[in-house]
């Protein structure tokens, strides 16, 4: 509803600026663009990889990298299945349905869920990054 117009009496449509294939065509040049300099990093810079794993060494914490750590704490207080994969696949869900929440909700509504849910991330983050 928001493209149309009232011109006179009639209801004008309004195109958007660029047509459907060119913006998916620009789209999928930026992604392989994208994933091509990915690729370039990591096949040319070396990464400070520790020592083989061994069965001798049991007994250390490891740690994860600072984005992993939540999940991280998450493994350590609840079963595999459900810190590992439900839960990160649960968040993912609610961020693909962000964008349909407006359709049901107010604007203000589905932005505090948002900003809620990012919250929560970034501290989750934060506890298991200090913890």
């Amino acid at each position: 509803m928001e493209n149309l117009q009232k011109s006179g009496e009639a209801a004008v449509r309004h195109e958007p600026n660029a047509p459907r294939k060119e913006l998916i065509s620009r789209e999928i040049i930026a992604a392989l663009i994208s994933f091509d300099l990915i690729l370039g990093m990591a096949v040319l810079l070396k990464t400070g990889l520790g020592p083989a794993a061994g069965l001798g060494a049991q007994g250390q914490i490891i740690h994860a990298p600072w984005i992993f750590s939540g999940i991280q704490l998450l493994l350590f207080y609840l079963p595999v299945p459900v810190a590992g994969i439900f839960l990160p696949a649960l968040f993912v869900a609610f961020l693909f349905w962000v964008p349909y929440l407006e359709r049901r909700f107010k604007p203000v509504t589905v932005k505090l869920f948002f900003y809620m849910l990012m919250l929560g991330a970034v501290l989750f983050t934060l506890v298991g990054n200090y913890l």
